[in-house]
């Protein structure tokens, strides 16, 4: 897998949010609720296990200034993280609160004129606000904030993902999974580490209300 470097990535995402448009022919306003599983991959391999990821959530604005391509800005909150030393007695659980903007390239295709399927491409920005890792010791449980200093608390990724959306009138309802992986690292190459990339599974439900449409 290869990883990109963070100037580049960021001037990417740059040029997906300026294809926003002022006026657009369609702009909607809404929120998002989600949930999945999240891990990371690491090279060498680590043997570890998935954390389910209870909530992912935000806001949202999509505008489609084409009639079958559009963008989507998103402001999300949700937890990430891993599970390591499975075969160990510890079993240790890292989990994150991370704060996502997420830009959406939307392709739709009308189904009926109420029903569509979305195909989207992601790119997104990501800052870990707080991390914690939880263990047993002899026993007991431990739960302690860590901040290693070989861990970078911004997170670049990419990915993609499929949606089904239905029309009530104004108001759009939206059923949408998608995949996303990081394309820089979270901690610091090392002689045995060369990558630590963070991946994500994610099924949520927008409610976005049409606030402007122009013919």
């Amino acid at each position: 897998m290869i990883c990109m470097s963070k100037r580049a990535y960021i001037l990417l995402l740059v040029c997906l949010l300026c294809g926003l448009k002022v006026h657009a022919q369609e702009k909607y306003l809404g929120v998002r609720y989600g949930a999945g599983i999240s891990m990371i991959y690491f090279t060498p391999n680590v043997e570890q296990q998935s954390v389910v990821m209870p909530y992912n959530f935000g806001l949202a604005y999509k505008q489609f200034a084409e009639k079958y391509v559009g963008l989507e800005v998103e402001l999300n909150y949700g937890t990430r993280g891993y599970k390591y030393g499975l075969d160990t007695a510890s079993k240790h659980t890292v989990e994150s609160q991370v704060v996502e903007l997420p830009g959406i390239m939307q392709i739709r295709f009308p189904v009926t004129k109420n029903f569509k399927i979305y195909v989207n491409g992601i790119a997104y920005v990501a800052y870990y606000l707080k991390n914690t890792e939880t263990y047993d010791n002899n026993g007991v449980t431990v739960k302690q904030t860590f901040d290693y200093g070989n861990f970078d608390n911004f997170d670049f990724g990419v990915g993609g993902g499929l949606g089904l959306g239905y029309s009530f009138g104004k108001t759009d309802v939206t059923l949408d999974a998608r995949f996303t992986t990081g394309v820089a690292e979270l901690y610091k190459q090392t002689v045995d580490r060369y990558e630590s990339l963070p991946q994500q599974i994610i099924v949520s439900v927008s409610v976005l209300r049409r606030i402007g449409r122009t013919k």
